[in-house]
């Protein structure tokens, strides 16, 4: 694993930048300045300052919608990227946060981690009802494939053997790594082999112990992790 950093950026589905909408101006800059991948989820309900709830309830769907544009890169590459989203994000959020990234291709020899964490002592001295955890975040394509399964099942599975707290799935709606144009789900743009991303929280020791398994049916991805603190709720 390397150290990364992961910038998220909150804008609204109706918000544009020179014409097109600001997600995909977002996306298609990222790709432009050399970013290793980015990814775009829309949300189904949301609000923001100096703005009323947004929903997708049936008879509200014109509403301005939340949208989050997520990249992960070398600390260097996202912030020579800020300027243009100075530029660009007039009403939003810009959130970056420091993780460990490993880029997976075909051939790919994985770099042993270096199990850097909290000491046993470290972590009997915290107190209140947070734990320290790992969330694990693995980027892949919804056509990937291993042994005729899809790759974000077995990577989910992976995950929930090792004991992970919480594991779920999320689709994008547009997005780029590496090894491919930019894919999106708008009808006669691009093409549709979405962006997946599953989500694990565990402690370090099980999201790592699933960490072969994912590398092993991920031909070709990134995977994410980040330290967070996990609310543990008694009873």
């Amino acid at each position: 694993m390397k150290q990364a950093k992961r910038m998220r950026v909150f804008v609204g589905e109706d918000e544009r930048y020179k014409g097109r909408p600001l997600f995909e101006a977002i996306v298609l800059a990222a790709k432009e300045h050399g970013l290793a991948g980015a990814t775009v989820f829309r949300g189904f309900m949301g609000y923001a300052p100096h703005a009323d709830i947004a929903t997708a309830g049936i008879l509200r769907l014109a509403e301005n919608q939340p949208v989050v544009v997520d990249i992960v890169d070398e600390e260097e590459r996202i912030e020579g990227f800020l300027p243009f989203l100075k530029r660009a994000v007039k009403t939003g959020v810009v959130v970056s946060s420091d993780v460990e990234s490993e880029q997976v291709v075909p051939e790919a020899v994985p770099e042993k981690d270096p199990g850097r964490g909290e000491t046993e002592e470290e972590g009997r001295a915290r107190t209140g009802p947070y734990v320290p955890a790992t969330r694990a975040r693995v980027y892949l394509r919804d056509s990937a494939a291993f042994e005729g399964r899809p790759a974000h099942t077995l990577v989910t599975e992976a995950f929930r053997g090792a004991g992970a707290s919480d594991v779920s799935v999320h689709r994008g709606v547009m997005g780029f790594d590496r090894s491919s144009g930019v894919i999106s789900a708008r009808p006669l743009r691009f093409h549709a082999d979405l962006p997946v991303v599953v989500e694990a929280v565990g402690s370090r020791e099980e999201i790592e112990a699933a960490l072969p398994r994912v590398r092993e049916v991920v031909e070709r991805g990134l995977i994410m992790l980040a330290e967070v603190e996990m609310y543990e709720q008694a009873g």
